[in-house]
């Protein structure tokens, strides 16, 4: 009789082994198939870093290697003297402000003409700006998309 408690225990585990061996085979079939890759080199642009002054739009010309950058000012205060990359942009520049919430355009040669067009790049970029208190301050990251 106790050697039938020992048998159903097998058993269970048996089917339950089956069941979890075919979810991991298909898994690693959908994996292998590109399933889980999300878009690759046409998936949507993102950026990881950055502080006060963030990133809302960005492009890079291929055949240039120029990335221009659309920020936003979230200090909640106007900045000046903002420079992308060591370049001046287009506001913030010769003791002019950026109110709060205002854009800044910024354009520098991030390099990324070594991309393809259509290909993803990602770019490594700084931004420099004077805070409210004149203390100078930076905003870094880096940015992804498609080359254009």
């Amino acid at each position: 009789m106790l050697l039938r408690k020992g048998q159903g225990g097998a058993e269970y585990l048996m089917t339950f082994g089956w069941a979890i061996l075919v979810v991991v085979v298909v898994g690693v079939l959908m994996w292998q198939l590109g399933i889980f890759e999300g878009g690759g080199a046409l998936a949507a642009p993102g950026y990881q870093g950055f502080g006060t002054i963030k990133p809302l739009e960005w492009g890079c010309k291929a055949e240039t290697g120029e990335l221009t950058v659309s920020f936003i000012n979230t200090v909640g205060a106007s900045v000046g003297n903002v420079t992308f990359e060591g370049i001046a942009c287009d506001k913030g520049a010769n003791g002019k402000l950026v109110p709060a919430g205002d854009t800044i355009l910024c354009r520098a040669n991030a390099g990324c003409n070594k991309v393809p067009s259509g290909e993803r790049f990602e770019a490594v970029v700084s931004l420099s700006y004077v805070g409210p208190g004149g203390i100078l301050r930076k905003s870094s990251g880096t940015l992804w998309g498609a080359s254009e």
